[in-house]
């Protein structure tokens, strides 16, 4: 639907605008930086809005149940490392399938997109590659399974995920080559 083809684009963008980023101003230090000051503090905050404002607002638990919960201070602690957790104790329980953050899963994929190519990036300057070889090789890769990658950054596999690294390393691909385009 509409939503996986937003998803697509933001992905091809993403993909295309990182790798700009660390292709124009080589320091893979500030590029690892740059990307977790990017996501973190926000996503961070809004994990402390959900558990301690939305949360105690609109559960259907009493205040001290919903805080005693394993599940809420799971909830935090699983999200703040990327190991997403959808649900808090008593909240919206019409609406399960959803959880408070159903977006959220984008994220470790995201990043996981940016130690690969950090990753690559390395690779390619210390062997003296060309970036068209690790291109080509990131969209080979994209196309097979890779569940080894997804359950690195802790999520389940979806060939959904294989259109959104594709989309991500033809982005990446974009920004190497947009002199030529």
């Amino acid at each position: 639907g509409a939503g996986g083809l937003g998803v697509a684009i933001f992905f091809f963008l993403s993909g295309m605008l990182v790798t700009n980023s660390l292709v124009t101003k080589k320091n893979p230090v500030a590029f690892a930086w740059s990307r977790f000051m990017r996501i973190y503090p926000a996503f961070f905050l809004t994990l402390l809005v959900f558990v301690f404002v939305i949360g105690p607002l609109f559960t259907t638990w009493s205040a001290g149940d919903y805080f005693r919960s394993s599940e809420t201070w799971q909830f935090l602690g699983r999200n703040a490392r990327l190991r997403i957790q959808y649900f808090l104790p008593g909240l919206w329980e019409d609406r399960r399938n959803m959880g408070v953050n159903a977006s959220a899963w984008t994220i470790p994929l995201e990043v996981g997109c940016y130690i690969v190519l950090l990753f690559a990036f390395a690779l390619c300057h210390y062997l003296k590659l060309k970036p068209w070889m690790f291109i080509v090789g990131a969209l080979v890769c994209s196309l097979l399974p890779h569940e080894w990658f997804l359950r690195l950054i802790g999520k389940g596999y979806s060939i959904v995920d294989h259109v959104d690294l594709f989309c991500f390393a033809t982005g990446a691909a974009m920004a190497l080559y947009k002199d030529r385009r």
